[in-house]
């Protein structure tokens, strides 16, 4: 053992405790409208409903993309290859920015939508809003990333006689990620758009950290963690 008084090996340190968080995250969110069973119906949806659109606002604020100094996830900010706005959040010390299928441009003739699923099928989380009477089923999103899907649906129910829109939230996971906070209320319903932001802006986050514990992530990154370690210790 030998005693390294070096400013700059706090700071190698430093880097390598860093490479395995992140402040910044990218999140997909597909609609599914009624009648629709695969991933390709899902990805062609051109429009969203108007309780769709609605609930993309508990997510965060819609930005336009060319120009954007933030967060961008992926996306086009010079030439609107990916569309011309999307929705961003900043929560705590956190930035987020969503692929919402529905603002990533429509290619016609396209039956895949392989430019939407491109960047949603690389999220590691992904929102699934249902619109109307349909059911989702996870394995039918084609997809060697996303392991977190969190699902929504619009539900209404009659207070003092005046209706109050919320809505309920299901998750579901693949197997080798582990449970995650904050745990769903019973019953899982929300009506407080301050409190559905709260709420799936943590759950996002640390169930995509929770995703890096699975096998799938964590084994590339103990090898990146190790090598990174060996180049420490080897420079010093």
């Amino acid at each position: 053992l030998k005693n390294i008084d070096d400013p700059l090996l706090e700071k190698r340190l430093l880097q390598l405790d860093e490479a395995g968080s992140s402040m910044k995250y990218k999140v997909g969110v597909l609609l599914c409208a009624p009648g629709q069973k695969t991933d390709d119906e899902f990805f062609c949806n051109v429009n969203g409903s108007l309780g769709f659109e609605k609930f993309l606002m508990c997510l965060g604020d819609k930005v336009e993309l060319k120009g954007f100094k933030g967060f961008t996830g992926g996306l086009d900010t010079r030439d609107n290859l990916t569309g011309t706005h999307s929705i961003y959040t900043k929560w705590r010390n956190f930035e987020v920015m969503f692929h919402v299928s529905t603002m990533i441009p429509f290619t016609p003739g396209d039956t895949q939508q392989v430019a939407r699923k491109k960047h949603l099928g690389n999220d590691i989380v992904m929102i699934v809003y249902l619109d109307g009477d349909v059911e989702f089923d996870p394995t039918s999103i084609r997809t060697q990333f996303t392991l977190v899907f969190i699902v929504i649906k619009e539900e209404s129910i009659f207070v003092d006689g005046k209706q109050v829109d919320g809505y309920r939230i299901a998750l579901t996971t693949n197997i080798d990620v582990p449970k995650f906070l904050p745990t769903l209320p019973n019953p899982s319903l929300f009506y407080d758009r301050n409190e559905i932001h709260e709420f799936l802006l943590s759950k996002i986050i640390n169930g995509e950290n929770a995703a890096y514990k699975a096998p799938r992530f964590a084994k590339p990154a103990a090898r990146t963690q190790r090598a990174l370690f060996e180049d420490i210790v080897e420079e010093f």
